[in-house]
């Protein structure tokens, strides 16, 4: 408790310091740019004896020597900024990010967006995506029938869990231990070798709700993910491939095995 206390006042000291860094730095640039400006002057009229008394070249140097001042100590007040919002020696540091980007988000109208795909590609895709301040919500496909995902489709009839997984972890806040609890993938020890325990997690929370899009928004609720992912359909369809040759494969690891050129590609049932 003591040194949570101490860390929470080290980082409120560092903050007022900051601000006082950008004020002086600022103040010392407004007698720059006014010494600047008096050694301009034609000091022609009698009116200003006070400014006439002062030699134009130590003017002169004195706006140099203002400017060169308040760059040091703006240059302070950045650094000092830059090292709260992004140095590891501070154990706020992380939550002061998260609140500098909750902040932003509520002072900017936000943009929506909307992210549809499948596989690897979307989840790569919302990790970038998650750090622009936008509202964003990822429609994922449900085609997939091969790993871990098949099987599960097979033995439990449900939607295929593999990239819906993927785009929860992707859209996680951080990398914290729940979301590599997700990814992890089972080794040698039978009849669950190679499920992933985010699979069976969301398989479980379906069985649990009875609803397959309910269990994601648990799901997402549980690894407090920025945005929504959400299921293309709740129903459980495939995709079928019809190739040029005239014949046809279900199956979307079918279709990638038969290597064959694609001429037309449907859903089974085609209206779920």
């Amino acid at each position: 408790m003591l040194l949570s206390f101490r860390r929470k006042f080290s980082h409120e000291i560092r903050a007022r310091r900051w601000v006082a860094f950008l004020l002086l730095g600022l103040l010392m640039m407004c007698f720059g740019f006014v010494f600047a400006a008096l050694s301009t002057i034609v000091l022609a009229p009698a009116s200003i004896e006070t400014v006439r008394s002062f030699h134009p070249a130590a003017l002169a140097l004195a706006a140099i020597s203002a400017l060169m001042i308040s760059s040091f100590w703006l240059y302070k007040g950045f650094r000092t900024a830059f090292r709260l919002l992004d140095s590891r020696d501070f154990g706020l540091s992380t939550r002061l990010r998260e609140f500098v980007f909750q902040k932003s988000q509520t002072a900017v109208k936000l943009f929506s967006m909307v992210a549809l795909g499948g596989g690897t590609g979307l989840s790569s895709l919302l990790k970038g995506l998650k750090e622009l301040p936008v509202d964003l919500t990822a429609i994922v496909t449900v085609t997939d029938d091969g790993g871990s995902s098949g099987r599960l489709r097979k033995e439990l009839q449900i939607l295929p869990p593999g990239d819906i997984r993927n785009c929860l972890v992707a859209l996680s806040r951080s990398e914290s231990l729940l979301s590599r609890l997700f990814q992890y993938r089972f080794g040698d020890g039978g009849e669950i070798e190679g499920h992933s325990f985010g699979n069976l997690f969301i398989a479980a929370m379906t069985g649990v709700i009875g609803d397959f899009g309910s269990a994601v928004r648990e799901a997402s609720n549980i690894l407090a993910i920025k945005g929504h992912v959400i299921p293309v359909t709740n129903d459980n369809v495939q995709l079928m491939a019809q190739f040029d040759d005239g014949s046809e494969i279900t199956g979307e690891t079918a279709i990638c095995e038969a290597r064959k050129r694609i001429a037309k590609i449907d859903l089974v049932p085609a209206s779920p």
